[in-house]
């Protein structure tokens, strides 16, 4: 028998499109996280949810021209993890010139190159603390 809590979890996986993200962070209103992580594990025993790392779990999407579930979605990866630790994602190099960020690829099997912005402030002190040192000597 369901808890409350796990039905209301249930409930909002099973209401969400397939092919949907989720992070544990995702169901923080309902319950504390030991209990959302056991709900979820509970989700991907029955195969309501598939994990795809620690912490994310993707509702599987079924491909009735392949008779099977379709792969999890990176970029959809990408911004639930984005969305749990506050990163901002930015396209850089040629990728914004194509259109990718708009659905408008032209080609396939692209890599697609973006980066975080804590990552890009975490170098900029590294450059910075190097800089200061030199200076002071």
């Amino acid at each position: 028998m369901d808890s409350g809590y796990m039905t209301q979890i249930r409930e909002r996986i099973l209401s969400a499109e397939d092919g949907t993200t989720f992070a544990t962070s995702d169901f923080a209103d309902i319950t504390d996280s030991e209990t959302v992580r056991q709900s979820l594990n509970r989700l991907v025993q029955a195969g309501i949810l598939r994990r795809v790392l620690r912490g994310i779990f993707e509702k599987p999407k079924y491909s009735s021209v392949l008779n099977e579930f379709v792969e999890v979605n990176p970029d959809a990866v990408a911004k639930t993890l984005a969305r749990t630790y506050h990163w901002t994602i930015a396209p850089y190099g040629i990728e914004p010139m194509n259109g990718i960020q708009l659905g408008l690829s032209l080609s396939t099997g692209q890599i697609k190159n973006s980066f975080r912005d804590d990552l890009i402030k975490e170098e900029h002190n590294q450059i910075f603390d190097t800089d200061e040192k030199e200076v002071s000597k």
